[in-house]
């Protein structure tokens, strides 16, 4: 058995999830010396380890986990020539329903139910008391301490600009590994949704992840809002299925729990069987979501489009992202993500990249709720979007980068640009923006109000008004109607919102909209939109960034 801390892949996840996959591998390595076998763990990149084990180890079989989110080293032409002793390559994945090939062609989730019906046949396996013995002549490598795969995969910097998401730092502190984590998935089931959450992030509040007593991740803007529902209301001010989400949504991600499990649970789940239905969704849902990024991934490889599809995972959950890299000989060309407006996609900027590919290396991105990204069970806010923008730089980009945003897309860059600071955002540029642009005279009276403090300072220091939204069960139901509503409807309200071009809705963006307002979860952009907290001003967010801002406002824009 092989692990490999790659650093290509290591980037991207970020330094929580990385934690995560560090107790994870220390687990199972622990657990495969007490078999008499071992786990070989190398540092750096894939590409160079694997074909050297093969070369060590002669005639061999390789089997390799099977992902969405990269290329994969084995299918790549410049590996294989050195993969060429393996008798045998095979893939594996954690499939929970039997295979269909109607999957590659499916792009709504409605199809993709009808086509996975049968799950797979699931057997407990007992484990074995024993392995065969470790090979000799092969040197398992010495176990590195988290500090060390920190400070090999991020600088100092990276580590203390990430911000910790609700629910995350209580894994972080307990050190889970798949047992805990297995242990804690008994728990929820036994106590239910309300008691279990209660439990569980009673201990996220005001306290930072500290490692040997030097801070690694802060409590950030996204944590303080949630800390504010939670003072309330407790776990059922948040969304349902919300606290399986947060507190087991990476785990099942990282393969921590199987889907299978999920689904197959031998638990007693009777006296909570809604309990059993969020972990059934959510096993569902990450399936459905890495069918979907491979048949993207697929599409783009043979389809010719001014842009490439890629994935990113955020906090356990797919994120798509779309990239056109400059030339060979246009390497500075400066980075520009592009983000889009409420309902939309990436799919909204595939005329600028072509138009803007001469100067600019360029990414768009789908925030999590919309596009192909998952729709997780969360209470969705401007400041999850906006920490998103941001690690997306930080990890994606990996340099200083221009941020251009439409309509809630224009607040969320303005919002990431504040954050950010003009070190990593180089200019941010405005298109139909939303957001609250007050006079001198209203922003010194929200100062006043808020005791001279920022609206961003006043949400970290607990002093927002107290929350008081309609419980969820009403938000649900009002969301419910407001959504089917608009649904039926969304090409017309596309066709009022463009009357200079609507030829932009009948070529595909009403479409895509409806495509996706159809994946599980959708709905609960809408049941958030009453639990959002108190936002910042354009005049506060622009104040903080303190770069420069081009602002480009259609006057016939019927929204701004």
């Amino acid at each position: 058995p092989v692990f490999v801390f790659d650093e290509q892949v290591l980037g991207k996840e970020g330094p929580i999830a990385a934690a995560h996959i560090y107790f994870a591998v220390k687990d199972l390595r622990e657990n495969l010396q007490s078999l008499n076998s071992n786990l070989v763990v190398r540092f750096g990149s894939s590409k160079e380890h694997v074909p050297k084990l093969v070369s060590h180890f002669g005639k061999c079989e390789l089997i390799y986990c099977k992902s969405s989110l990269s290329s994969l080293i084995v299918e790549e032409a410049s590996v294989i020539e050195n993969l060429q002793r393996c008798t045998k390559i095979s893939d594996w994945s954690d499939e929970i329903f039997e295979k269909n090939s109607e999957n590659e062609k499916v792009w709504n989730y409605s199809n993709y139910a009808k086509n996975n019906r049968k799950l797979i046949d699931q057997k407990n396996l007992d484990l074995p008391k024993k392995l065969g013995a470790f090979p000799r002549d092969c040197d398992p490598g010495n176990f590195p301490s988290l500090e060390e795969v920190l400070e090999r995969n991020f600088s100092e910097k990276e580590t203390s600009d990430d911000f910790l998401i609700f629910g995350t730092k209580t894994n972080l502190e307990s050190g889970f590994n798949e047992n805990k984590f297995l242990e804690l998935l008994e728990k929820y089931f036994t106590k239910g949704e309300k008691l279990f959450g209660d439990e569980y992030f009673r201990n996220e509040k005001r306290k930072n992840f500290k490692l040997n007593q030097k801070v690694l991740f802060e409590n950030g803007l996204e944590t303080a809002s949630m800390e504010r529902i939670f003072s309330e209301k407790g776990s059922t001010g948040m969304a349902q299925g919300e606290v399986f989400g947060r507190t087991f949504g990476m785990a099942v991600s990282l393969g921590l729990i199987s889907k299978k499990r999920l689904i197959n649970n031998q638990s007693n789940v009777v006296q909570w069987p809604l309990n059993s239905y969020w972990a059934e969704s959510v096993a569902k849902t990450f399936d459905w979501h890495e069918k979907l990024a491979e048949n993207d991934l697929k599409l783009s490889e043979h389809k010719e489009r001014s842009f490439e599809v890629k994935y990113w995972r955020w906090n356990g959950w797919l994120i798509r992202y779309a990239e056109r890299e400059p030339g060979p000989g246009d390497l500075d060309f400066p980075p520009l993500l592009m983000v889009h407006g409420f309902g939309g996609s990436l799919d909204q900027w595939a005329g600028c990249f072509s138009n803007l590919s001469e100067k600019f290396h360029l990414f768009a991105v789908d925030m999590i709720g919309f596009g192909h990204s998952a729709k997780p069970p969360l209470s969705y806010s401007q400041h999850l979007w906006s920490q998103q923008l941001c690690d997306f730089g930080r990890r994606v980009i990996k340099r200083p980068f221009f941020i251009a945003g439409n309509s809630i897309g224009g607040y969320m860059s303005m919002s990431a640009a504040a954050l950010l600071g003009k070190n990593w955002c180089k200019g941010l540029v405005l298109l139909n923006s939303a957001g609250r642009l007050l006079t001198n005279q209203e922003y010194n009276e929200e100062r006043i109000k808020f005791k001279g403090l920022s609206v961003q300072k006043a949400t970290l220091k607990g002093q927002l008004p107290p929350y008081s939204a309609p419980p969820n069960f009403l938000l649900n139901a009002l969301s419910a109607i407001i959504f089917f509503g608009l649904q039926s409807q969304i090409t017309k309200i596309c066709r009022n919102l463009y009357p200079v071009r609507p030829d932009l809705v009948e070529n595909g963006l009403s479409r895509n909209i409806l495509r996706d307002s159809e994946d599980p979860g959708a709905l609960g952009i809408f049941a958030s939109g009453a639990k959002l907290p108190f936002s910042s001003s354009a005049n506060e967010l622009l104040e903080h960034f303190g770069g420069p801002v081009l602002v480009a406002q259609g006057i016939l824009d019927p929204l701004n």
